[in-house]
């Protein structure tokens, strides 16, 4: 998957596709990454737009759901 590209042998994160978050939030292995996956740039930008829609137009929101695969 896209951690073994993204990761040194120390465990440092190298982001290699500019849709990849600039940072990742912690997590105790890197191998964590492919079971809780972050958000791209993309997906980030899609989640704030769609919030303030909600948001403008009061929506409630019951669920959400997204999709668990790093796609750039």
């Amino acid at each position: 998957g896209w951690t073994q590209r993204a990761f040194d042998q120390s465990g440092r994160y190298y982001p290699f596709d500019s849709n990849m978050p600039p940072s990742l939030p912690h997590r105790a292995n890197w191998l964590d990454y492919d079971i809780d996956t972050p958000l791209t740039v993309k997906g980030l930008a899609q989640s704030w737009n769609v919030g303030n829609v909600l948001a403008r137009y009061n929506l409630p929101v019951t669920a959400c759901y997204s999709s668990p695969a790093f796609r750039s």
